[in-house]
């Protein structure tokens, strides 16, 4: 039973919800130490989230449910550091680089 893992519905969806999102960020982080450009590290991640949300869409739909939003958005978040740390990684690579400018 999984019951026998999870205490409750609400603690299985977290769970599903941090599994699938994981492997993603996990790349993010991966391609984050490739010697490739800002530029190329931003084309490759759009193509990896899309790709996640393509991989993942009916997961996605039943988790926007107004009933379900809440249940699974602390999951959602909790990578949500990690990716602006990524993010942020790669702005401040291609700024060093002139790839982007940064704005004032």
């Amino acid at each position: 039973s999984l019951y026998d893992y999870f205490s409750s519905k609400n603690e299985l969806l977290t769970f599903v919800v941090s599994r699938m999102f994981a492997p993603t960020v996990e790349a993010f982080d991966e391609l984050l130490r490739m010697d490739v450009s800002a530029a190329e590290k931003l084309r490759r991640i759009a193509r990896m989230a899309l790709a996640s949300v393509e991989q993942h869409r009916a997961s996605l739909l039943l988790f926007l449910r107004e009933d379900l939003r809440s249940v699974t958005e602390s999951s959602r978040l909790e990578f949500r550091p990690q990716v602006i740390e990524t993010l942020s990684a790669i702005f401040t690579q291609g700024i060093a680089d002139g790839y982007f400018r940064q704005e004032e």
